[in-house]
């Protein structure tokens, strides 16, 4: 495992039943949000994503949502593999024929990139997503099961214009 942090707190999970380690990016002992300035967290919740595997996806539940991590200043990223709904193996992130989820400023509802807050989808990866309201996958679209996708949020350009990518590494 390798951990890069940007800067800022981390709390760090590890789970030896599910075999996975989680990383929190902190406020003190609150879990971050996303700031103004787009530092902070950004997290994602709904189906057809998950963590370690697909056994576990997030779901709507609040409290429930995923910290990305922020790789670089004001972009944040989730990367998986493509695997089944069920009986998914550590890794296998991504269903690969079913998407649905949103990204929050906090760990719950609120705050969330939609309406003016909206993610522009990058051109080149509208092949694989679409926003239907929550991020899914385009029509007709099945990912490739066992290979790595990417997931990126940029915010370089304001939270208020934050572009979205999805490609298959």
């Amino acid at each position: 495992m390798k951990l890069l942090p940007v800067t800022g707190e981390y709390k760090i999970r590890v789970n030896i039943w599910k075999k996975a380690v989680t990383v929190i990016r902190m406020n003190g002992n609150k879990d971050a949000t996303l700031g103004a300035d787009g530092h902070g967290a950004i997290w994602i919740m709904g189906w057809g994503i998950g963590s370690p595997s697909l056994d576990n996806q997030f779901g709507w539940e609040p409290g429930q949502a995923y910290c990305m991590a922020e790789i670089s200043p004001k972009k944040y990223q989730f990367t998986g593999i493509a695997g089944p709904e069920k009986d998914s193996e550590i890794g296998q992130r991504i269903r690969f024929d079913y998407l649905s989820c949103k990204f929050f400023h906090q760990n719950g509802w609120g705050g969330e990139f939609s309406g003016d807050n909206a993610l522009t989808i990058e051109e080149k990866s509208k092949v694989f997503i679409a926003d239907k309201g929550n991020i899914e996958l385009a029509d007709g679209v099945k990912l490739k099961e066992g290979e790595v996708y990417i997931l990126t949020i940029d915010l370089t350009a304001g939270n208020d214009k934050g572009l979205i990518s999805f490609v298959q590494k």
